[in-house]
């Protein structure tokens, strides 16, 4: 455990030795959107989604910078040390921006400064009507915020995955393929949209929407809208374990 704990602070000393080093641009970021999400709560989420998809690769870029997969090797830690501890670290780093979210979305929601929760709370009203959904305007931001932070958990894991197994070149792949199918599922969804506002009536795309609200309703019901985001960030978290688990052993089995 303290090999772990000491292969962290190496990680985040490695991140801060510069007078404007990553770290520190990070923290600037994570505060500006702090104290401007009070204003703006969207910006919290945007903050959090751009952690998901830039965490990784800063911390293996400033690894590839320093040598530092050399230096593990000759510091008397073990791979798997090594392993739980960037995996622990990344999710540590991504959990605790993710709680912090939810307690600026609720100083948000008490000011309602900008009237966001207001607009959305008229939303939710008038989609309560056709979707019978039973969360408030905080329940959805943080709903959001909960699959937000779901999803870079998933994808860290996946380029955590690609790198212990093949090396710094497989995490640019994972990058851009993940980034593609972000995009593909966006035009999916925007597709899906399109074809419903329009006049086509296609039964079968009608009748998965239809499943798919009702269980949203079904799960985002109970207590708010928690249920839902227990079981997201439950599956979630279950990835980074059995992620780490695999990179443990692909780790082991690659020569450095």
């Amino acid at each position: 455990m303290k090999n772990i704990l000491n292969i962290m602070r190496l990680d985040l000393t490695a991140m801060r030795a510069k007078r404007f080093s990553l770290g520190k641009a990070f923290l600037i970021m994570f505060v500006l959107s702090l104290v401007l999400g009070v204003l703006f709560p969207p910006l919290i989420i945007a903050f959090l989604f751009a952690l998901s998809l830039t965490a990784v690769p800063a911390f293996i870029d400033i690894e590839d910078k320093n040598g530092g997969e050399m230096t593990f090797a000759v510091l008397p830690v073990t791979r798997k040390q090594n392993v739980i501890a960037r995996y622990g670290l990344i999710t540590i780093v991504q959990t605790v921006t993710g709680a912090v979210s939810f307690i600026v979305l609720k100083i948000a929601q008490i000011l309602d400064i900008s009237g966001m929760f207001r607009v959305t709370g008229e939303l939710n009203s008038s989609l309560s009507d056709v979707l019978d959904l039973k969360i408030n305007d905080y329940g959805i931001f943080a709903l959001i915020v909960c699959l937000t932070l779901a999803y870079g958990l998933f994808y860290s894991a996946l380029q955590l995955g690609g790198y212990f197994k093949r090396g710094k070149g497989s995490t640019k792949k994972s990058t851009a393929r993940g980034v593609f199918i972000l995009v593909l599922v966006y035009v999916a969804v925007a597709a899906v949209f399109i074809i419903e506002a329009s006049s086509l009536n296609v039964q079968i795309l009608h009748s998965a929407l239809m499943v798919l609200a009702t269980l949203f309703t079904a799960l985002s019901a109970p207590f708010n809208g928690a249920l839902l985001c227990i079981f997201a960030l439950g599956c979630a978290y279950g990835f980074v374990f059995y992620k780490a688990a695999c990179s443990v052993i692909d780790y082991e089995s690659r020569e450095l």
